[in-house]
């Protein structure tokens, strides 16, 4: 892509943000930075929305916690050049705490 941040930008972005954008390729930027994310309810699925912190973070609900162990597949409806995969477990607006273990990760190059 070739969106930056700026010196304002990089002043004010959290430290995962800042950190995603140094990953990408010398002389490019990111276009966005894209969200799957696991919703509580079933309402949720598939919602999507741009975050409205930032035009360059889209969210998608791609599954639903619906026990303690799950096995999520999903299929990009087009490829994205990527700049990095990037695994977040976050509670912290919520102060929640948990365990994540993951498994395996399988991508398939198209």
């Amino acid at each position: 892509g070739d969106k930056h941040l700026g010196a304002i930008a990089k002043f004010f972005a959290p430290k995962w943000a800042q950190e995603l954008f140094k990953l990408a390729p010398e002389g490019a930027g990111l276009d966005k930075i894209y969200f799957y994310n696991i919703g509580t309810s079933k309402n949720h699925l598939d919602k999507e929305r741009i975050n409205p912190r930032s035009e360059y973070m889209y969210e998608k609900i791609i599954a639903i916690k619906d026990s303690e162990s799950m096995d999520i597949k999903y299929t990009l409806a087009k490829s994205l050049k990527t700049a990095a995969l990037w695994i977040s477990i976050d509670g912290d607006t919520t102060s929640s705490k948990f365990t994540t273990e993951i498994k395996s990760i399988k991508l398939n190059p198209l």
